[in-house]
């Protein structure tokens, strides 16, 4: 009944046909980890946060997070550096390298300036002082100082004479009719100098007495000037500054320093991380928390916040009880998380599940290996912290029936535990198959049974071909260059894919093969059933031996090889080599193929391409890259189970594509939302997947036009519905549109609602 359901559903989505194939529009949705926290903001209805993974925002009276990530109309970069609220109420955001983005909340529209359009030193941010009629931005090249929204003050490096002790200035403040600017001693000396604007009009260095010459922020508390730099905090004198470091333990290096209504705090990472306060009766700092703090604030009620990161902490991450947002109240600390991927982010392997599930299987040098699941409950996270798979790093996924199938790699001996896994993700148990070693891809038959293909860059020993699984039996057939008396060109065997009984195989450096099976499923054994093209096969099929993925449909065979694609259809052969007018990069990754007729390649380097052919069987190339994707180093490809949407595993997080319009360029009418397909026995509610800022009021049809469901004032990321008519019973599995009045006009979109179990894990 389920698959039945699910097939109906699918049928109903399908509303383009099969190929030919035109240009596709939709909206590119960002997944990435934002509990990395670099700098804070309390603005009076919540927290913003600056991350290395997006725009935050804490919303106090619902409790949860609003995120931005970049885009073409947004913000125009994930890797965020500073927060300032600004005096007419907009948010201002320091990026890493694209100068600022600022928000204007009432409007849901983003403005974006770099050393080209404003005169900021330079486009990587290390600090925005907002102290009205000042603001004060600090650059890698220098500063501006505003002053009732006019340039006041500026030196850019390359340009002007000034006193500033470095060109990085990473702090700045106006303190008694001076400027104070602080910097850090990459480009320069590093330390403080102050700019006499209101007398003399000189520059002076007033670094002596400093801990060290790497200056972190300035603060005003009760009449006097403090600075922080690396080693500890400063106050100034009058002549020089004086050292308060008393209470700060040996080892702590200073992140964070904020003047708040009550308390004057620091926030530490290193050995001797945490939080703390001035205790002005003692004369010494007071811890109050222990976490890895990078950045502390006080809002006007008295609560404190931090937010945490791993700069400087010797650690690959911090843990999920260790990250994030975290607010002191009542002398009790709480923890806020944005849900999202782990910051791993190194994608290997990807793929949905027919109930929707999205498996990825993270992993990086040192650091490891992870498995992600995002359903409708939002992120799990599996390692071997809790879980019985083998410890080692995961390259492959196939989801069938509720077990998953996990492909370990890369191993220089069989004794080293790279074994085949099969989890049952619901009750935890693993079986191991030890006479599968090393999987980097796999394949399902029309049996059910699971083809895998070994491949390591070692030695040849570690490679071992073909493996094939009767999932009815247990029994393991391995097939290898010796075993099929050479048919099988060589064990490094890098991709799979199947069409109808041809199985094809591509190689590290050999190639393709193509295998022809019987009715149970298995090779012949004959060499008219097995065919092998190369680069320097008659007609130069293949752009290159070194195949890197395969995938099949209908007759179609699509091959990613490290110097382009290569198509085989109707007994034919078609190369898309990289080129100005072809692929923007060489190395294809992945390949997938979506229901609409096209293709599309993740090339390292160079984002995604979508290949599709026309009417008139001609071949076109649509490419995807940043700010689309979070990465242009695209690792792995998954469809989603309309068989039209795709994601996009990177080396930094996951992007998702959904397709809206067909053809022509795309019109900006189109809503999006998540998840999608979406099944509301998950208890999550549909959300905004990305909106041009506020949705006034919308509704939720049904496709006789019947409303299901409304909401007001919502803004990207926020619930508008949680799968229930207006009586409150939960409405039929099928199609329903989504229409919202926003300041970009009606929008409207399309959601599939599911009506499966599901998973209770």
């Amino acid at each position: 009944m389920i698959r039945t359901l699910l097939a109906a559903l699918l049928l109903a989505l399908a509303t383009v046909a099969a190929p030919p194939a035109q240009e596709v529009s939709g909206s590119w949705i960002t997944h990435l980890y934002m509990n990395d926290i670099r700098d804070l903001a309390v603005a009076a209805d919540g927290i913003w946060c600056a991350t290395g993974g997006g725009a935050l925002f804490y919303d106090f009276e619902t409790g949860e997070f609003r995120d931005w990530t970049r885009s073409a109309e947004g913000l125009a970069s994930d890797t965020l550096t500073a927060v300032s609220i600004l005096a007419d109420g907009r948010v201002a955001f320091g990026t890493s390298a694209s100068g600022l983005s600022i928000y204007d909340p009432d409007r849901g529209l983003w403005f974006n300036y770099t050393a080209l359009t404003w005169p900021i030193a330079g486009d990587e941010i290390l600090t925005i002082r907002e102290d009205d009629p000042w603001r004060i931005i600090g650059s890698r090249g220098g500063f501006v100082a505003f002053y009732e929204g006019e340039v006041r003050e500026t030196c850019q490096e390359g340009l002007d004479i000034c006193g500033v002790p470095g060109w990085e200035i990473s702090a700045g403040i106006e303190y008694h009719g001076s400027l104070w600017l602080g910097a850090l001693p990459a480009a320069g000396a590093g330390g403080v100098a102050r700019l006499a604007y209101a007398s003399t009009g000189l520059w002076e260095t007033v670094s002596e007495g400093l801990f060290s010459r790497e200056i972190i922020e300035f603060a005003a508390w009760e009449e006097s000037l403090l600075c922080a730099d690396r080693g500890g905090v400063s106050v100034w004198n009058g002549t020089q500054w004086e050292g308060r470091r008393d209470g700060l333990p040996a080892g702590t290096e200073v992140r964070d320093l904020h003047a708040g209504p009550r308390n004057l705090l620091l926030a530490t990472s290193g050995i001797g991380a945490g939080v703390f306060r001035w205790n002005a009766a003692e004369r010494f700092w007071e811890r109050f928390g222990t976490m890895h703090a990078q950045c502390i604030a006080e809002d006007a009620d008295g609560v404190i916040w931090v937010g945490t990161g791993m700069t400087r902490t010797g650690l690959h991450w911090l843990g999920e009880g260790a990250d994030g947002l975290w607010e002191y109240v009542g002398g009790t600390w709480l923890q806020h998380r944005h849900d999202g991927p782990h910051p791993l982010g190194n994608y290997r392997a990807l793929t949905v599940a027919a109930d929707g599930c999205v498996w990825a299987a993270l992993a990086a040098r040192i650091k490891g290996w992870k498995i992600a699941r995002l359903d409708g409950r939002g992120w799990s996270f599996f390692d071997e912290t809790n879980s019985a798979l083998s410890d080692t790093w995961v390259l492959d996924l196939q989801v069938q029936d509720g077990q998953v199938w996990v492909g370990h790699c890369c191993c220089s001996s069989p004794s080293d535990s790279c074994y085949l896994n099969q989890w049952d993700a619901a009750t935890g148990a693993v079986a191991v198959y030890d006479s599968v070693f090393n999987v980097y891809d796999s394949v399902t038959d029309a049996h059910g049974n699971l083809w895998f293909a070994s491949w390591y860059e070692g030695s040849a020993p570690v490679a071992q071909g073909l493996y094939h699984l009767d999932r009815q039996t247990g029994q393991v057939s391995n097939y290898t260059t010796e075993s099929t008396a050479g048919r099988l060109r060589a064990n490094k065997v890098s991709a799979l894919a199947l069409d109808g009984r041809e199985l094809w195989i591509g190689y590290q450096s050999e190639g393709v093969t193509r295998c022809m099976l019987d009715e149970q499923g298995l090779p012949y054994l004959a060499d008219w059933a097995w065919v092998s093209y190369g680069a320097e096969s008659p007609g130069n099929p293949l752009p290159s031996d070194g195949v890197r993925a395969v995938a099949a449909r209908d007759g179609e065979i699509w091959i990613g090889t490290i110097a382009g694609v290569a198509l085989y259809r109707q007994a034919s052969w078609r190369t898309f080599p990289p080129g100005p007018f072809t692929l923007p990069g060489s190395e294809v990754t992945d390949i997938a193929v979506t229901r609409d007729g096209a293709a599309w390649a993740a090339i390292r380097g160079a984002g995604v391409t979508r290949i599709y052919r026309d009417v008139a069987g001609s071949y076109h190339l649509q490419s995807f890259a940043p700010p689309e994707l979070v990465s242009p180093d695209a690792t792995v490809l998954a469809v989603d189970t309309d068989g039209r949407g795709l994601w996009v595993g990177t080396e930094r997080g996951l992007s998702h594509f959904i397709p809206g319009a067909i053809g022509g360029a795309r019109t900006g009418s189109e809503l999006h939302v998540y998840p999608n397909p979406y099944n509301p026995r998950c208890g999550l509610p549909l959300r905004l997947a990305r909106s041009p800022g506020r949705a006034a009021r919308g509704t939720i049809v049904d496709l006789s036009g019947a409303i299901v469901g409304r909401f007001e004032e919502k803004w990207q990321g926020d619930a508008i519905w949680d799968g229930r008519d207006e009586d409150g019973a939960w409405v039929a599995p099928g199609l329903y549109v989504i229409r919202a009045n926003t300041p970009g006009g009606w929008l409207t979109g399309q959601v599939a609602v599911l009506d499966l179990p599901c998973d209770p894990y």
